[in-house]
Parts: structure tokens; sequence; C-alpha cells
């Protein structure tokens, strides 16, 4: 069967839509210190402003005339038509009298208001992005460091960091969080300096969607997640959610080590494996059937899961079963498997999920261990690199066999917990190549959950004893 016919096993009168992965990257970028100056319109106290209108109005008006209509004293006279001088709205004409000036004239011909303009100074940092050259919102402080990191595909362009400051200025209001700046009518008026500070990345999430319709067909589409819909707005107008898509789109697909078929047939997974094509994931086929519910497992102990364990609508599945679970009721010590996927747990919401899993299976007596194996001072150091960050734990087992396409995450015990996936490859038409698709299942089936912790075992080598951390302990 070639890759045409994938989807034409599909049925072409569906329209449907549903998330299947969800990562995370890093931006390079640098930052900038600026120090620069603005004009800003500011409204004039209540008796100037009138006084400007009467004698805008009036075109010619004596300083007793002013006095008498505000009924002022001398002195009052005097500091009123002082502030009136110094707005430079008006001045003297040769009779002595308070006559507007050409500026006033040409708002007035041009129907603007007549505000007070004042210059502020503001120290900022500036965030520009390597890939398109573009002012970027400033980012969190979330746990990134080991996230797939986005390069340049071609020669950096130069720029002078100044006067990229002066064209995108517009932009760089909007993507400040100092609210003063954001008003359309703040102008820039000069720039003091503008100096070099430090590398820094930015990091940029994407939910992808597996979309199928019938003009289209099947193929994966992303969408930003985590920002604000001004944030998002300038992230994509910038062209960066697009340089992403082609990242995504480009890259290499990754060799495979381990079969869908050979998945299915290790982990008793008959359902998934029913979508073998040319070694492949038929993803329009499945997820057209699950749409009908026939993707079930036979019971209720066993569902599907497709997309990563953290993503929010899958963590659901564990975290119901441990709620249902008596507060004194002990569990025995969890194990994660990565798969060997290069976008594993490539998500920044990867810490808050084992943290809170973590907490959750503490009032059990048991705890996460995140297992990979670890043979030599190089692979320690890619893991730690990697997920010192974004995991509370990790194992490494010197004995274990490498990573492969299968994912487990296992709770043992007569009353455990498990999940399998497979990181599937999808057909090159479907787009993305660089995004593999997690799919599989969840059970608390006993005999499963045995079946599937003599797996992992396995996978880690005969001697458990000689595993040791790698950090978390």
């Amino acid at each position: 069967m070639t890759e045409d016919t994938i989807l034409e096993q599909t049925d072409h009168d569906a329209n449907y839509e549903r998330k299947v992965q969800s990562l995370s990257f890093l931006v390079p970028a640098r930052r900038y210190d600026v120090n620069f100056d603005v004009t800003a319109q500011k409204a004039w106290p209540a008796i100037l402003e009138s006084a400007l209108q009467l004698i805008s109005k009036l075109e010619k008006l004596a300083p007793e005339e002013l006095q008498a209509f505000y009924g002022l004293d001398a002195p009052e006279r005097e500091g009123l038509i002082k502030e009136v001088l110094e707005t430079g709205l008006i001045e003297f004409d040769t009779e002595g009298l308070l006559v507007a000036t050409p500026l006033l004239v040409e708002l007035r011909r041009n129907n603007q208001s007549m505000e007070m303009e004042e210059i502020v100074n503001y120290q900022q940092t500036m965030v520009v992005d390597n890939l398109t050259n573009s002012i970027q919102p400033r980012a969190d402080d979330r746990p990134v460091r080991g996230l797939p990191e986005l390069t340049l595909d071609g020669e950096e362009h130069a720029y002078e960091p100044d006067s990229l400051f002066v064209s995108q200025f517009d932009r760089f209001k909007q993507c400040s969080n100092n609210s003063k700046l954001r008003p359309f009518n703040t102008k820039l008026y000069r720039v003091n300096h503008c100096e070099y500070s430090q590398l820094t990345s930015i990091p940029i999430s994407l939910d992808i969607y597996a979309h199928y319709d019938r003009p289209g067909g099947l193929r994966l589409e992303s969408e930003l997640s985590g920002f604000s819909e001004n944030v998002s707005g300038l992230i994509t107008t910038s062209g960066l959610h697009g340089r992403i898509n082609s990242y995504l789109n480009e890259a290499k697909k990754e060799p495979v080590s381990l079969t869908l078929s050979q998945y299915a047939t290790l982990v008793d997974d008959t359902v998934v494996g029913r979508y073998e094509v040319d070694g492949l994931l038929d993803l329009g086929r499945l997820l057209l059937d699950r749409s009908k519910k026939r993707t079930g497992y036979g019971n209720e102990q066993t569902r599907m899961v497709i997309g990563p364990l953290f993503m929010r609508e899958n963590q659901a599945n564990l975290f119901h079963w441990l709620s249902r679970v008596p507060n004194e009721e002990k569990l025995q010590r969890a194990f994660w498997l990565p798969s060997n996927s290069s976008i594993w747990g490539a998500n920044v919401g990867l810490r808050d999920f084992t943290t809170k899993l973590d907490n959750r299976l503490k009032k059990h007596s048991s705890w996460l261990d995140v297992v990979v194996p670890v043979r030599d001072k190089s692979e320690r150091y890619s893991y730690s690199e990697k997920f010192y960050s974004r995991l509370p734990r990790l194992i490494g087992f010197p004995e274990g066999k490498d990573l492969t396409e299968l994912e487990i995450l296992v709770i043992p015990g007569n009353e455990g917990w498990a999940m399998v996936q497979y990181h599937a490859q999808l057909s090159p038409i479907c787009g993305m190549a660089g995004v593999s698709v997690p799919v599989g299942y969840c059970t608390h089936d006993k005999n499963r959950v045995q079946d599937i912790m003599d797996i992992l075992k396995r996978q880690l080598g005969t001697d458990a004893t000689k595993a040791a951390p790698v950090f978390g302990y």
C-alpha cells in the first residue's frame, strides 16, 4: 500500500480535529539594555485648558479680559498668562493681545486635540530573536533547560540594535510589560544608548492538531499555546511561528528501532496494531474509528491514550485512578521509561506534571523515578543536561537496553496502573515530519500491569542493584 492510499481509507465526508502532541522549543535570542526618551501626551490642568480653548475661540484676548472672565486678581492673572505662554500654543501679538501661535492654528485646522507633551526617560530590556530579528515579548521563568533548541538554517543577518529599536518601536511598546508605554500617542524621542546584555532563549510552546477535511485530507497543524491573544499575535506577525512550522516540516524522520507491529506484539496492543501501514501509523483512520467508538479494548479497565501523558486531556486518566486509591493504602514506587524520540518530554509543563504526580504518590508512600540506560559518563552528562531542571529524579541502569519508540509508565502491584505508548511516525503527506505522535493505552487491569512491569524489567537489565541516581537523590 502506498502513502497516498493511507488517506483513501478515511471517511471523506468527515471533518474533525484532535490534539495529538504538545511541544516547546527554545528560540535563540539576544537581550539588550536600552535607555531612551519618549514624548507622551498629557492633559492640561483644567483652568489652563479652558484658557487655551477660550483664546483659540476668540482669536484675540486682552490680559484684562482674561482676568475678568475667570475673576482673578492681578497676581493670579499673571500666573495664568505665564502658564499659557509656556505651552507654546499662545503668544502676544504686537498689540499686546493674547493670540494663537501657528502651532495651535495647525492643530485646529487638523482637528487635533490640544494636549501637553512631556519627555519621559525609560530604562528597559529588549529581546530580539535570532531567527527573524524581531523584538519579542520577554519569556517567563519556567524551567526550560534541555528543551530542543532551534538553530539558524543559514548565515545570521547582522543588525544595528539601536536602529532596530527605532524601526520596531511600535512593536516594542506592544511587547513591553510597562503599561505607561502602551498608549498609541507615546512616540520615541531619542535613543540614549542600546547595549548588548547577554544571549538568552525564548520558549515557544505549540499544540499539534491532526486535522482532517475533505479537500485537504489529514494534516498536522500547530497553534501557539500558553500565550495571551496579544502575545500570540506578536509572535505570529513576526514570522516566528512560521519559522518553527518550517523547522518541523523540514526535519528528517528519525531511524526506527522498534516497529509499530513489534510494539503491538510486545505489549499486546491489538487495537493500535491494526493501524500500521508500511511501518507508519494511519492516524486518519484511527481517529475516524475512534470517533465512531471502534477503538475500545473490550473492558473499562483499559483505554486508548493519544498524545503525551502530561497533556491535560491525558493526565486526567492517571489522576482519576489515583483519586480512587484510599489515602491509607500504600503504592509501590512508580517507574517512567522515556521513548527514544528527540521530542520526548519537550514541554515547559513537564516539571509541573511530574511535581504534581510526585506529590500525589507521596500520599501513598510512593514516588516517581524516571529510568534510563546509563552506560558511561557521556550518557550521564547528556541526560543531566536535558532533564535536570524538568524531572524530579533520574535513575541510570548500566545494563539497560537502548531506548526505543516504546514509552512505559507503571505503578506496579495488584492494584497498580500502567501506560504504554508507541511514538509513531506518520506519512510525509501529513506534514511536520519532525513530530512523532505517542499512541497506546493506559490500564489498571492487574494482568496487563504485571506484564508491562515485566517488560520494563527486561528493558532495564537483569541486575537492578547496579542502578545509580543520575540526579534527584
